[in-house]
């Protein structure tokens, strides 16, 4: 009797401990849920953040190309006001003559909206008025910049010497023709959000890894796979480091997307036009009529800010800006807090005697919403 005492005892005891046990382990797998949760909403946070840094340094560095080309133009004025008159050249003993300086070579520019070649490089250049440059210092630019991108990609971007061959040249042409066009008309706008102009010669990669893999020559072969293993390894290991910052950045930008698509859908009459600057998204996920700022989807605004802005810089934006609300007729105005602030599209308007009043709706997450009126005549 004692024994069975002691027994079930011990069972009792056994059993008590594995309660808190369960119990300890339940807290514990509680608590790592919560730490995760908080981790993802740190990452959420810094996603959001890192993403308007990068719209706000980018924009940055545009107003700083500006003010240099200001400082340049003034420089110039003021060197020609400088430049003595005709009547008092005639009068000055006669020197030798000044060597002339070459004209720099013109930008080549793409075709207008509607043509066989793409304009929406010209549309962002016009639009953020991007200085132009000679066409040597923008072909240097261009190779850089091509440079740069099968720098990032390599080892992968070694593949495309291997689609040089002649049941290949179709492919090898194609990337030559793409690169070429980047080089020489739109070296400008190759960088833009970690080249994504260039993503499409990613498939010519494997294509010539497909082709090196399969040649006749063992070291060859060798190679092509040495370099496919150590560009699989490259980008596991830097997945590991960004995967979970980049998903939560495209979740996060993703909601913003959607609830601004949401403001119009409830705020705003399908029968009115807005104006806005990325209208992608709301084209899609909307069926309201929009006035595309930037020309992408509105090719006459690529015309007025070449011709407003482009030319005539900053001052030039106010300008363009009220020509393409009057043309398009519309009336409320959707833009990016940040990019407003670094650009001023609102104090501009402005300037130009537009009242801009602060949308009765509200404003949805990193936008603000304005209704517009032009000044009375």
């Amino acid at each position: 009797q004692a024994e069975l005492t002691a027994a079930a005892t011990a069972a009792a005891r056994s059993e008590q401990a594995s309660a808190e046990a369960i119990r300890a382990q339940a807290a514990t797998m509680q608590q790592q849920q919560q730490q995760r949760a908080a981790e993802h909403e740190r990452i959420s946070i810094r996603a959001a953040r890192a993403w308007e840094e990068r719209v706000a340094h980018e924009s940055m560095l545009h107003q700083q190309q500006l003010e240099a080309q200001r400082h340049e133009l003034m420089a110039k004025r003021e060197q020609e006001l400088s430049t003595p008159s005709a009547s008092s050249v005639a009068a000055a003993p006669a020197q030798p003559a000044p060597s002339v300086a070459r004209p720099p070579v013109p930008p080549l520019r793409s075709r207008s909206p509607g043509s066989v070649l793409p304009s929406t490089g010209d549309a962002k250049r016009y639009f953020f008025v991007i200085s132009d440059l000679d066409a040597r210092t923008e072909l240097r630019i261009g190779l850089q910049q091509v440079a740069l991108f099968l720098i990032q990609m390599l080892p992968l971007s070694v593949f495309l010497l291997a689609i040089v061959r002649r049941r290949c040249l179709p492919y090898a042409l194609f990337a030559l023709v793409l690169l070429g066009y980047f080089v020489i008309v739109q070296p400008l706008i190759m960088h833009q959000t970690y080249f994504r102009y260039l993503y499409v010669l990613i498939p010519l990669f494997f294509l010539g890894a497909t082709d090196a893999l399969s040649a006749p020559a063992q070291s060859l072969r060798l190679g092509a796979m040495a370099a496919l293993v150590s560009a699989f390894a490259i980008n596991l290991a830097s997945a590991a480091e960004t995967i979970s910052t980049s998903i939560e950045a495209v979740r996060t930008k993703h909601a913003v997307l959607s609830e601004k698509a949401a403001w119009v859908e409830r705020n705003v009459d399908p029968s009115e036009i807005v104006m806005i600057h990325d209208v992608g998204y709301l084209a899609y996920a909307t069926d309201h009529r929009y006035s595309d700022m930037v020309g992408l989807k509105s090719p006459r605004a690529v015309e007025i800010n070449e011709r407003l802005s482009h030319r005539n810089g900053i001052d030039g934006r106010g300008r363009a800006l009220v020509e393409i609300a009057r043309a398009s007729g519309a009336k409320t105005l959707l833009v990016s807090t940040n990019l407003d602030r670094v650009n001023k599209f609102t104090e501009a308007m402005r300037a130009q005697g537009w009242d801009l009043a602060a949308h009765p709706a509200g404003n949805p997450t990193e936008y603000e919403a304005y209704v517009m009126t032009p000044p009375q005549r």
